[in-house]
């Protein structure tokens, strides 16, 4: 044994740390996941009006680092056979020619390939048989011939060393529980583990802005105006427009024929704000 190995009585504290951890990881990381989420969706305006990247940095000035927005590349579907004729005209030697694989499929040129370049053929083992025969093969690389049981070399088995990697497997129906038992300090990892948690009273805290009976909904002006915004902000998919007049309110909206009057005006002051910005 070396020095690294656990004795027997420090086994199921091992195992504990590594289902705490992780635990406590995929908290963090929903968490983290969910903070992208919002800064997608709020700062896409800004993207589309050409801001490249943005620093973060603490109230003293400190930069914490940046965030560079991703632009994809454009996609381009080329027409062969028109670049083909460009080409053919104006740089010839850059032309490849091979032959259409899909003449094999005629008879005649095959009996001919195999009359006259006999050497052209290539023979292999189909791969689903070559899996089947993987199950009879022994640890030298041997299968048995079927009529003469001699054991005949077709392969290398090279057996991996073993390291000691594992993969865990959390019973998410119990993440709850776990990190209650992380808070309360039932069990171990202390305050490194719990810097990583959010508090638990700004869990589900966002969206609690009461809407009062005197906030009317929203009339039809009101959609088209908001329509036509977000249009302008690059806005165009009914998706990308509600993730984002969800972060301007912080809440979940499923329509925007359901907005009040107070949360529409929310949303067209930061509209403007935006284009403001970009301009």
């Amino acid at each position: 044994m070396s020095d690294q190995t656990l004795r027997p009585e420090q086994i199921s504290s091992a195992v504990l740390d590594v289902a705490t951890t992780r635990g406590v990881v995929d908290e963090a990381s929903e968490h983290y996941e969910s903070a992208r989420k919002k800064a997608r969706a709020g700062l896409l305006p800004y993207v589309r009006a050409g801001v490249k990247s943005l620093t973060a940095a603490l109230p003293d000035g400190t930069a914490l680092g940046t965030l560079t927005f991703s632009r994809p590349a454009p996609r381009i579907t080329w027409d062969e056979d028109a670049l083909t004729e460009f080409v053919d005209e104006t740089a010839p030697t850059e032309i490849d020619e091979d032959i259409d694989p899909a003449i094999l499929a005629n008879p005649d040129v095959v009996e001919w390939i195999l009359e006259h370049h006999p050497e052209a053929l290539r023979r292999s083992v189909r791969p689903k048989y070559v899996t089947l025969l993987e199950q009879d093969l022994d640890h030298q690389g041997c299968l048995a011939h079927p009529v003469t049981g001699e054991l005949v070399a077709v392969a290398t088995v090279t057996v991996p060393k073993v390291t000691g990697q594992f993969q865990w497997k959390a019973d998410h129906s119990q993440r709850s529980r776990l990190l209650t038992a992380v808070r309360s300090g039932e069990v171990g990892g202390g305050a490194d583990l719990l810097k990583l948690l959010p508090d638990q009273q700004d869990e589900g805290s966002e969206g609690n802005d009461l809407v009062t009976e005197d906030d009317p909904l929203i009339e039809r002006q009101h959609l088209a105006e908001l329509h036509s915004r977000m249009h302008q902000a690059g806005l165009t998919e009914r998706d990308e427009a509600l993730a984002y007049i969800g972060q301007v309110l912080g809440t979940t909206v499923s329509s925007r024929k359901e907005l009040r009057l107070s949360q529409w005006q929310q949303v067209v002051m930061a509209l403007e704000q935006a284009t403001a910005t970009a301009v």
